[in-house]
């Protein structure tokens, strides 16, 4: 099952919200086994060519989470089946299914970091994301969750959920000249500080971020901004509405 790339109409549609048990099933295990021939932190049901309101991505560590209201909530996330080996980071991953996600709170604080995406090879970009997200969403198992997420696993949530509403992460840029070759970046796919050995790490009060606060200001091409944080605040305000 091929990876479907940018061009292809289906990923600039809306998904729909999907109901019926056997097909969120079905959806997962698709999404699965087309991860077994990639790398990746995640992949949305439209990148593999259905319109379901479903993603795969690294299962995070969401336990002892000081911010959960919902204490039955508070366990490790259902993974499925076993974990994937990446070729190219040798990082073993488990990976959770992401059903009907929403998002209902975020932190005012933005992160800019690079993504990259299997549907746009060879290319990545500086995107600004909500450092932290309240989320809910059904698991492939058929629990109803609701966690706040932080740093990496918080910019790969909003990046598949991003790909639900046919919007990609070029979208979000704030300046064209952030588009870089993914080869020029030198510690582009070096282990992030909240993977250890594939899994996020155990407590999120040790978690602390890389500091990417003025890579969109230095890097080169971009002008320099009186605040850009101010800017980007700005602009990414208005990208999402919160879930009634």
């Amino acid at each position: 099952m091929g990876i479907v790339k940018l061009g292809n109409p289906v990923l600039r549609q809306v998904s729909r919200k999907t109901i019926r048990r056997t097909r969120q099933r079905a959806t997962i295990e698709k999404l699965y086994k087309a991860c077994k021939t990639t790398s990746a932190w995640g992949l949305a049901a439209p990148q593999i060519g259905i319109l379901d309101r479903a993603f795969l991505m690294a299962a995070p560590i969401v336990q002892n989470d000081i911010n959960l209201k919902n204490k039955k909530n508070d366990g490790p996330l259902p993974v499925v089946e076993k974990p994937i080996t990446s070729e190219e980071s040798g990082l073993s991953l488990f990976y959770t299914g992401i059903i009907n996600p929403k998002v209902t709170g975020m932190s005012e604080e933005i992160e800019v970091d690079y993504e990259t995406c299997l549907s746009i090879p060879g290319i990545a970009a500086l995107v600004p994301r909500h450092s932290w997200i309240d989320v809910e969403f059904d698991t492939h198992t058929g629990d109803r969750r609701e966690h706040r997420l932080y740093g990496h696993p918080a910019r790969v949530f909003q990046h598949e959920l991003d790909h639900l509403d046919g919007i990609v992460y070029l979208d979000r840029i704030l300046n064209t000249s952030d588009i870089v070759v993914e080869s020029e970046i030198p510690d582009f796919g070096a282990e992030d500080d909240s993977i250890v050995e594939g899994c996020m790490v155990e407590s999120q009060t040790d978690y602390a971020p890389r500091d990417r606060s003025s890579t969109t200001s230095d890097h080169p091409g971009n002008p320099k901004l009186e605040n850009p944080e101010d800017e980007v605040k700005a602009y990414f305000g208005s990208m999402y509405v919160l879930a009634a």
